[in-house]
């Protein structure tokens, strides 16, 4: 092919992106055997791009286009954003011959994963989505109101329990979540003329949650049926216990989304307890009483998206 013919082509460059403000400034110029491409990718600071370049000769309506494949430099995937990007095409590398009138179309397609890391806030507004799936630790303290039927006393007369462990959420596109919780759950019995009794539990609250808005302060609700295993208290009362133990939960709190994939939150919930905590030969022989456990605790909790 004489090279000549390469320097009476006429070209019409344009650009054609996902969004028409990220590739602009678009030019040419030709060297030798080659044409250099030229333009500038526009968009936040280490996100990248699909790049793909493609030319036709029909000029007009209807009319065709075939993607470049001798073609270096800016173009593939994960091209990052930036000013004076450069592609290479070897026209006869590709083609046995070339003239007339050329069009050129860029395309840039912002690329999946860079889509769910996109800025962590729309522009303008509070807005942000999130990720569905999290797990996380959280931790917080309980003021238990476990006491004898014949007998009274309040939150404020035992002490104050505490509790840690792990929470995995999943959340729907619209209200409505689930919550599971695995927690080391310690509180105290106040007893009469004795020491206080310990007690501790392997807690697994199972939990319906309902989320709401879409910024990044987020009120949620929660709803649940936790089951309690007693690990351990005072030798002289392991055997009076049951050994677990269901309650109803219900609770609400605020997640604070620091971006789209971690979190914070921190909610208040109250414990009703729906079962005795004693076996009936201690509970009526020995105490006399029945012994159920009600309690408010205050949680926090970080929590990672996927």
């Amino acid at each position: 092919m004489n090279y000549n013919k390469l320097l009476i082509i006429i070209f019409i460059l344009f650009s054609f992106a996902l969004k028409a403000q990220e590739v602009s400034n678009v030019r040419f110029e030709q060297e030798g055997k080659q044409i250099y491409i030229y333009y500038d990718l526009e968009g936040k600071n280490g996100t990248s791009f699909s790049i793909n370049i493609f030319y036709s000769i029909d000029y007009g309506y209807g009319r065709s286009w075939k993607k470049l494949k001798e073609i270096t430099g800016d173009v593939g995937v994960k091209v990052k954003c930036g000013r004076k990007k450069k592609a290479v095409w070897n026209v006869l590398d590709e083609l046995e011959g070339l003239e007339g009138k050329v069009e050129f179309k860029i395309t840039a397609t912002l690329n999946h994963k860079e889509k769910r890391k996109k800025s962590r806030f729309n522009k303008g507004t509070n807005n942000i989505v999130v990720a569905r799936n999290w797990v996380g630790v959280k931790g917080g303290v309980n003021f238990s109101q476990a006491k004898f039927s014949n007998f009274t006393n309040g939150f404020n007369n035992n002490p104050t329990g505490y509790n840690f462990g792990f929470v995995f959420k999943s959340d729907s596109k619209k209200v409505l979540g689930f919550q599971l919780e695995i927690l080391f759950d310690r509180y105290y019995i106040k007893m009469l003329n004795m020491e206080d009794l310990k007690v501790s539990n392997i807690s697994f609250p199972l939990l319906a949650t309902f989320n709401f808005g879409k910024s990044k302060y987020r009120p949620i609700f929660l709803i649940g049926l936790p089951i309690n295993l007693t690990m351990s208290n005072y030798d002289d009362y392991l055997n009076s216990f049951i050994g677990w133990d269901f309650s109803l939960i219900t609770g609400a709190g605020l997640n604070l989304y620091l971006n789209n994939r971690k979190a914070l939150y921190i909610e208040i919930r109250y414990s009703y307890g729906l079962t005795e905590l004693l076996n009936e030969d201690y509970r009526i022989v020995k105490y006399g009483s029945s012994l159920k456990r009600n309690s408010i605790s205050i949680n926090f909790a970080y929590i990672v998206g996927k």
